[in-house]
């Protein structure tokens, strides 16, 4: 395990990134090409903005100029563009969310410590599955938000925060799960450490 301190730490702010940053970026890319596609969107001078999320396999496939093509086809190429890629993604990742649905799953809480001096309403499983931050419970973070991200970009890391840093000390820590996407990991070594 490596001893994280600032001398660790000072060459990612100086621009260093894994060796991997480059290809785990690229997959991004291309996976939320196929997932999200493109949109276009109302701008405030009532035309429409086209929203690429500088995504490069767009630009490569509509974006380059064709041979003896003119501006005008250019553009209608891509105005009428539609990412036949999409429906078949949302099948899949629409396919995966009924398993949370299904009678026979479940999260077992059985083992978990619970220490006599907590609370009946303060236990892990009155969190995950009642009080979880901003979704209500783990299972709806992962079906409505976790799910999506992690198959538009399979090599971004979840990290378990509190919301709560400067909590009194009364309190109790709400940890809520955050999906670091590739673009912004720097480093990452599992079960050691990540720099995003």
């Amino acid at each position: 395990m490596e001893l994280i301190n600032e001398a660790f730490v000072k060459p990612y702010f100086g621009g260093k990134k894994e060796k991997n940053y480059a290809q785990a970026v690229d997959i991004y890319d291309h996976m939320s090409f196929h997932f999200d596609g493109y949109f276009i969107r109302p701008n405030e001078l009532g035309g429409f903005t086209v929203d690429l999320h500088k995504n490069r396999y767009f630009h490569r496939l509509i974006d380059m100029r064709r041979p003896s093509e003119s501006d005008v086809i250019k553009e209608y190429r891509r105005d009428i563009y539609l990412p036949i890629t999409k429906i078949p993604c949302y099948k899949v990742t629409n396919s995966l969310k009924k398993i949370v649905k299904s009678q026979d799953w479940n999260i077992d809480y059985t083992l978990s410590y619970v220490p006599n001096s907590l609370p009946d309403d303060e236990t892990l499983e009155v969190y995950c599955e009642k009080k979880y931050p901003f979704f209500k419970s783990v299972e709806n973070w992962m079906a409505s938000y976790g799910l999506n991200q992690l198959f538009k970009d399979p090599n971004s890391v979840i990290v378990v925060e509190p919301t709560n840093i400067d909590k009194g000390p009364e309190e109790w820590y709400t940890p809520f799960s955050y999906v670091i996407p590739s673009k912004k990991v720097l480093g990452y070594a599992e079960n050691e450490f990540c720099v995003y």
